[in-house]
């Protein structure tokens, strides 16, 4: 319309020409609009997946560091009861903000990976609090959902926890999505092994 309020969608394209210039019939239809950002959304989704099997080979994302640097002069002791031989396992470490309208509530999120065969992995993931707290919030939630986003497992902090795990396994290939939530506030880390 003539206020610029409206407007009526012809088409779309994924690229613009580099003459600037696209004739109305080279528009692409609205459900190919549709179905072009959900391969985006899907595209987006898998690039965005810590790759765990990278870990063996010393690939890691700049923001998974060692215990060490994530803890500072805490020691992460994370997979003792999982490691048989500490040797093979990998431990990797963030800290995750759980949001600006909570002051200073921030927590590691940890992963360590040991594998118990050829194939499958064992997998521990732990929150801790960062080095200048001593105890998780109550009620912080770590869960672990699987690739369609229904819930495997959960574990849930009361009053006085300095740390909160889950363990599972999995297959190269896999896919699961590690969710820490406090109230409304949550983080996700999307993870393939």
């Amino acid at each position: 319309d003539k206020s610029l309020r409206e407007a009526t969608l012809l088409g779309f394209t994924p690229t613009v020409p580099e003459s600037g210039e696209l004739p109305v019939g080279c528009l692409r239809s609205l459900e190919d609009l549709l179905l072009h950002i959900r391969q985006i959304g899907q595209t987006q989704s898998v690039k965005m997946r810590v790759n765990l099997s990278q870990w063996f080979e010393n690939i890691f994302e700049p923001s998974w560091q060692s215990m060490e640097a994530v803890l500072g002069t805490q020691r992460a002791n994370l997979a003792l009861s999982l490691r048989s031989t500490p040797e093979a396992s990998v431990e990797r470490g963030k800290r995750i903000e759980l949001g600006i309208e909570l002051t200073d509530q921030s927590v590691i999120l940890a992963v360590a990976l040991t594998p118990e065969n050829d194939k499958e992995m064992n997998i521990l993931v732990e929150v801790r609090p960062t080095s200048g707290q001593i105890y998780l919030p109550p009620n912080l939630q770590l869960m672990a959902l699987d690739e369609e986003g229904a819930l495997l497992m959960e574990a849930q902090t009361r009053s006085s926890n300095n740390f909160i795990q889950l363990q599972f396994s999995g297959f190269p290939g896999e896919c699961f999505t590690v969710k820490v939530a406090l109230g409304n506030i949550s983080v996700s880390e999307n993870f393939v092994i």
